[in-house]
């Protein structure tokens, strides 16, 4: 009982970091960037969510209720995959280790943190619910309440699915090269999108405001909940046994390799800038924990594209404009951690580079990304559209896009080198600013654009300035 107590405080104060850690920046900016978002489509489209929830009948409300909550269940099959993985990986250094816990109090501990990660989820449910209860009739408030514990339970129970898939995915490639793990990954990725957009319509009714939830349902949903966390259990004794918690390190080869064949068609640049352009794409490759996410969700933009599309350009019109704004999160991604700015900041200083090679090297790492990921997204679409052609306008924007914000993202990241989570939350304002410019002056954006890309000047006054000893 000492130990449970011990380690509900320790997760107690983990929560309360991370929490802090959370809204002291970056949730109060992607907060107020969601309510930007929100206020401008309100303003912007007359037959939003918004008007409708004022003006339309109960009657009409209750499909954009229904494809609503179906999102939000189809998010977070996606998006808690990633806290159960971190919820298996437990490094050989980390503090639970060293710590005198068996299996199952390590596992307890791992189970409350993905409950906790769910909480989140469930109270979004909560919300939909409540406003339910005012929007829609019911027999009683108690009603929609009942409607959201039911489906709570089904996200508890989908969690449980969630995890136990993690464990046994990450038992049976264990000893599996890197290249082939990544291919089973994308597979079972593209299996699960593939079964949820078949069961949408079976699905639909579960998210109904008025649905009746039995007490079948709930005894069946406690059942299975229950018994999917011994399965889990045994699954992370097993996981643990089996030397799962290591930390990998065999990816360093291959990493080296790709930034080694990076090089190989920008053999014209001069040898620092190649050699920056290798040491950014292994540290992004390594570093960035967002890029598989963001690889993750252009997957499943691709896809959607394809289910609503027709034709090579109606996929273009479909999934274009959600890739571009996908790359700009993406591009603010690449900001990284003060950790990994500090590093960086050290070596540049101390090593007889110029600025020009390092601000050429970076530029050119970003957009190699950007352009292996925009090649994959034309190669799909000639795979789903074969012999039609593509439309040039979309190849050229893409690039160019991809390019500019290479440059802009890069004289961001120098100029704010020692303030690197400053450095980020001014580029997404500024993609804020060029956003609202957008409705009000339809050029603007383009001037302030091409201002941003030019000031290199300013990025590499700043950047001399800096000292290694990270003042400021």
């Amino acid at each position: 009982m000492k130990q449970i107590r011990l380690l509900l405080g320790l997760q107690r104060k983990i929560l309360l970091n991370y929490l802090k850690h959370q809204f002291a920046g970056k949730t109060l900016l992607e907060i107020a960037f969601g309510l930007f978002l929100l206020l401008a489509s309100a303003v912007r489209f007359h037959n939003d969510i918004g008007f409708l929830w004022i003006h339309a009948q109960p009657a009409k409300l209750i499909p954009i209720f229904q494809n609503a909550l179906f999102a939000v269940f189809f998010l977070f099959v996606f998006a808690f995959q990633l806290p159960a993985q971190k919820a298996l990986r437990i490094p050989s250094d980390n503090v639970l280790l060293s710590l005198p816990f068996n299996e199952n109090e390590l596992f307890f501990f791992r189970f409350n943190a993905l409950l906790v990660r769910l909480s989140g989820w469930l109270f979004l449910l909560l919300l939909f619910y409540l406003l339910a209860v005012f929007r829609f009739p019911a027999r009683s408030p108690a009603e929609p309440l009942g409607q959201w514990a039911a489906l709570s339970l089904g996200f508890l129970v989908t969690a449980e699915w969630i995890w136990a898939a993690v464990q046994i995915f990450g038992l049976l490639f264990l000893r599996v090269q890197t290249w082939l793990r990544l291919i089973g990954v994308f597979l079972g990725e593209g299996l699960l999108f593939f079964g949820l957009a078949v069961l949408r319509e079976p699905l639909l009714p579960f998210f109904h405001p008025n649905r009746n939830f039995g007490a079948p349902f709930y005894a069946g949903g406690l059942f299975l909940f229950l018994a999917l966390v011994e399965v889990n259990r045994r699954l992370f004794g097993l996981s643990l046994k089996k030397e799962l918690h290591l930390e990998r390190k065999s990816q360093s080869k291959a990493l080296s390799l790709l930034g080694k064949l990076a090089e190989r068609p920008l053999f014209f640049f001069p040898v620092q800038a190649r050699g920056i352009l290798n040491l950014e794409l292994q540290t992004q490759l390594r570093t960035n924990t967002a890029l598989k996410p963001v690889v993750l969700i252009f997957i499943l933009i691709l896809l959607t594209g394809k289910l609503v599309s027709t034709s090579a350009t109606d996929f273009v019109q479909n999934s274009l404009f959600g890739v571009l704004v996908l790359w700009i999160f993406l591009s603010a991604f690449f900001f990284g951690s003060e950790e990994v700015a500090r590093k960086s900041l050290t070596f540049y200083k101390n090593k007889p580079l110029d600025f020009s090679m390092i601000w050429l090297g970076r530029v050119a790492a970003l957009w190699c990304l950007f352009s292996v990921l925009n090649l994959f997204y034309f190669g799909v679409m000639f795979l789903f559209y074969p012999g039609q052609p593509i439309p040039l306008w979309s190849v050229i924007l893409l690039f160019v896009f991809s390019f500019s914000m290479g440059i802009l993202q890069t004289n961001f990241h120098l100029t704010l080198l020692q303030n690197v989570r400053t450095g980020e939350y001014i580029y997404l304002i500024f993609w804020v600013i060029n956003w609202v410019f957008w409705f009000v002056f339809p050029f603007l954006p383009l001037v302030l654009l091409l201002g941003g890309m030019f000031a290199v000047r300013p990025a590499r006054t700043r950047f001399r300035e800096m000292e290694e000893t990270w003042s400021i």
